[in-house]
């Protein structure tokens, strides 16, 4: 943690609200809200007074506000949380290099491509992998093929990385047409379902804040995005037949965390809690479904 964190979580600054960027957070100060506790008991009369807030957007502070200082997660939508009932889930996760890279002439590659598959013959992970950087075409053709077997399935995913990597890919290896009209209309951004249907006590609306609320724990806490440990490279050939190592890749599990009113999946879940609604009514556990 950063000592600007740091210090913002010892002042209960609003800037850890969801939704208060540097721009909002000047306007309210200039109203005297500079602690979450201020915006929490903030009316939304007082909010729409600043430029460019509307009802909706007063009313979603306020109740951002309210979940951080009670340590809840408050209802908001249960209209959100409605699921296709029997068909296959496939949980996405894509890994890729840092397009960063880029800017010092070192390509872009998508290298892994993860479903956690759970069907009626139980639980499963798939994974699509290029060894090398020119297996990358093999390796989303791979991927299509056998999403297309499952033409049934729903596609989740955590907000918008793994959907426009899609994008990316399909646009780069001739599948753009097949993606748009076959994958996308398939694809559940968890992230959007989730926010909607809850405000969370959390600094951000990102996975690991609200995932490591919700109970779910890593296996090195230390680990994130920009920190993976090295483990896949590229390589002249496999692993297996002993390749000579071209270019470093980096490989690490992206964790998804799904708040459920009811979950029937066979795989990694906590009970969290308590949750109540914007009256204050308590409601019933989130599921949390990890993936990954």
């Amino acid at each position: 943690m950063t000592y600007t964190n740091h210090m913002a979580l010892r002042l209960r600054d609003v800037s850890l609200v969801p939704l208060v960027g540097p721009r909002m957070k000047e306007k309210l100060a200039a109203r005297g809200i500079r602690r979450i506790w201020d915006l929490a008991a903030a009316s939304s009369d007082c909010l729409r007074e600043i430029p460019g807030v509307g009802r909706s957007t007063a009313e979603r502070l306020i109740v951002n506000a309210r979940a951080i200082r009670e340590g809840i997660c408050i209802l908001l939508d249960p209209s959100a949380l409605h699921f296709p009932c029997g068909a296959p889930s496939l949980f996405l996760d894509l890994e890729g290099t840092d397009p960063a890279g880029e800017q010092e002439g070192l390509e872009q590659v998508d290298y892994l491509i993860g479903l956690l598959i759970e069907d009626t013959d139980g639980v499963r992970y798939r994974p699509f992998m290029a060894w090398r950087i020119d297996e990358e075409a093999r390796m989303f053709r791979e991927f299509v093929d056998f999403v297309t077997m499952l033409d049934d399935a729903v596609i989740y995913h955590w907000h918008n990385y793994e959907r426009w990597h899609l994008k990316k890919l399909a646009d780069r290896h001739g599948f753009a047409e097949f993606v748009e009209k076959r994958i996308f209309p398939r694809m559940v951004d968890l992230h959007r379902v989730a926010t909607r249907a809850f405000a969370f006590p959390t600094p951000t609306n990102g996975l690991k804040d609200i995932a490591g609320h919700l109970g779910f724990r890593w296996r090195h806490d230390d680990v994130n995005a920009s920190m993976r440990s090295p483990g896949i490279c590229g390589h002249r050939g496999s692993p297996a037949s002993g390749g000579t190592s071209s270019r470093p890749l980096s490989s690490t599990t992206r964790t998804t965390a799904w708040p459920r009113s009811s979950s029937k999946t066979g795989f990694s879940r906590r009970q969290a809690g308590p949750h109540r609604d914007r009256d204050g009514k308590s409601l019933y556990a989130v599921t949390v479904v990890v993936v990954g």
